[in-house]
């Protein structure tokens, strides 16, 4: 599957002017590089990828409400105006102290009552299913050949 990076090497020009142009942002954009980086689109069959952005939108989406709960802050980076380093606040860090503590308490009930030996049994168990649902197909929902 050909990339916005991919397009970007084969027309001489940066990844941005790429996006810029399959965006319809063409205002900075010679007519000549619009109509190459079209044309290697078309030769190329280039398809946008869904995944990559919604996971970008959502990941941005999750850092604006972190940011906005006081979880993390942004900070520039000397040099480059364009990247924010994400630094945990001192909330964050409570919380994830908290959340921790509530996992130790959670697997300490889970585990009372059972010795090491039936913990292990346990586990072996667990990791002989993970394995055998490894390899079924799940469309089909039949084992794989």
């Amino acid at each position: 599957m050909i990339t916005i990076e991919d397009i970007a090497r084969e027309a001489g020009v940066s990844a941005t002017t790429v996006s810029n142009v399959i965006h319809g942002r063409t205002n900075k954009v010679s007519s000549y590089t619009v109509e190459l980086i079209n044309e290697i689109i078309r030769e190329r069959g280039y398809v946008p990828n869904l995944s990559a952005r919604a996971m970008k939108t959502r990941s941005s989406k999750v850092v604006a409400l972190m940011v906005q709960k006081g979880l993390i802050e942004q900070q520039s980076v000397p040099g480059d105006r364009r990247v924010r380093r994400l630094t945990l606040t001192p909330r964050a860090e409570e919380v994830k102290r908290m959340m921790d503590e509530d996992h130790e308490k959670f697997e300490a009930t889970l585990r009372r009552g059972l010795s090491e030996e039936e913990l292990a049994t346990l586990f072996s168990l667990l990791d002989r299913l993970q394995e055998n649902l490894r390899g079924m197909d799940v469309k089909e929902g039949t084992e794989k050949a």
